[in-house]
């Protein structure tokens, strides 16, 4: 049988699925938050992936399935959710998700969706290739991915590599303490002139450690979303709202709403909240100072487009920004919305849209030093070096130099 690793924020609805799979005979670990999946699973290397997809704090089901695939690509995932919209279905797609099962299901789904899912066989094909090893107190390998192993066959020990300081002979223990605080850059064995830069992750136990390995010619990997998110890298927070009036924030989704609100007032910003565009109209009208209003897509009993116009009509200087699924995008700059955010997004984002910079790599997640061009400005063609993206685009000079090396000119 399969190695299983059960994700829901529910105890007793986790309990429930776990005491069922591993009734068939399936070895079952069990997270209840997508933190606790991703340190958990990052040791644990399930066969299959039962996540619900909206966990309760920021890291979703989606989130905990790249991380995982990124550390161990064979990984294949099903996805719980009560709600399997066209959103869900793209974005299920787009992150290689093998099948999802939609609430309520009887437990021979859930059996036969893990049965499925663990003959399917290997996926290698990792969200980003970063290359990890995980090793004992005694510095003994007991895991490499394919990345990791590629990365090995490079010094003199090889793919087949045992031991990792016969890789690193002259990284010592205080090295490695370091690594576990910041980024270290340390040279291989070898004769070719090469560095890589390392990372360690540590678990509660003290006998393993997983450590990230990336080649220092691709230290442009070191601030991926889903690494910084495995790491429990804090990404930079905004200080301050950008702009002088208030915003609208328009989605059917309470949670979320409540989530939103609270982040832009930590940030200084006044913002309303709707659950339909019929209401945020109405809002609108109450509230001369709303010149930013996000808008959900999928916003039950809204037309999208009618919305845009009449926000386009009576608050022609208002920045209306539309976020759903990237399938959609094309949709809003058809509707005249230009300014997007691809979900899931976080207040950065929004920023980034509001100040005009292109933010994060709608491909890939890889923070850009590029700005959009506005009537009138030079652009260049540049290329994502996390994805191979293409963005015609202003070089943003006074980025930090960590971020200007994320792209490359066309």
């Amino acid at each position: 049988m399969s190695k299983i690793l059960v994700v829901d924020d529910e105890p007793g609805y986790c309990e429930e699925l776990t005491l069922s799979l591993a009734h068939v005979g399936h070895e079952v670990q069990t997270a209840v938050s997508g933190r606790q999946a991703i340190d958990l699973g990052a040791r644990y290397r399930p066969d299959v992936l039962v996540a619900d997809w909206m966990l309760r704090n920021s890291i979703h089901g989606l989130h905990v399935s790249q991380v995982l695939r990124t550390i161990h690509p064979e990984v294949q995932t099903v996805l719980i959710t009560g709600f399997a919209s066209q959103h869900l279905k793209a974005e299920a797609e787009r992150f290689r998700v093998f099948d999802f099962i939609e609430k309520p299901f009887s437990l021979d789904h859930l059996h036969a969706a893990v049965r499925d899912a663990a003959r399917a066989g290997p996926r290698p094909d990792a969200p980003v290739r970063i290359g990890f090893v995980e090793t004992d107190a005694a510095g003994a390998i007991t895991f490499a991915n394919d990345t990791a192993r590629d990365i090995l066959g490079q010094t003199p020990v090889g793919r087949d590599a045992t031991h990792l300081d016969r890789a690193l002979p002259d990284v010592g223990p205080e090295d490695l303490k370091d690594a576990a605080e910041r980024w270290v850059q340390v040279v291989p064995a070898g004769e070719l002139p090469a560095a890589w830069d390392i990372r360690i992750k540590r678990f509660d136990d003290p006998e393993r450690r997983l450590i990230a390995l990336i080649p220092t010619d691709k230290r442009y990997l070191r601030d991926h979303p889903i690494l910084n998110m495995l790491l429990e890298v804090e990404e930079s927070a905004l200080a301050r709202w950008p702009l002088k009036g208030r915003a609208l924030f328009v989605d059917d989704d309470e949670l979320v709403r409540r989530v939103i609100v609270a982040e832009l007032q930590r940030l200084g910003c006044v913002c309303h909240a709707a659950e339909t565009g019929e209401v945020g109209l109405r809002l609108l009208e109450r509230d001369p100072e709303i010149d930013v209003i996000i808008l959900d897509h999928d916003v039950p009993g809204t037309d999208t487009a009618e919305f845009a116009r009449s926000v386009q009509a009576t608050r022609p200087d208002a920045i209306l920004v539309g976020t759903s699924g990237h399938y959609l995008r094309n949709e809003f700059l058809a509707m005249g919305v230009d300014r997007f955010l691809l979900k899931p997004w976080r207040i950065d984002d929004l920023v980034s849209v509001l100040t005009n910079r292109i933010g994060n790599c709608v491909d890939c997640g890889l923070a850009l030093p590029l700005k959009r061009v506005t009537p009138g400005e030079p652009a260049d063609r540049w290329v994502c070096c996390g994805c191979g993206a293409r963005y015609l685009a202003v070089f943003e000079e006074a980025a930090p130099e960590e971020v200007r090396r994320h792209v490359q000119p066309a």
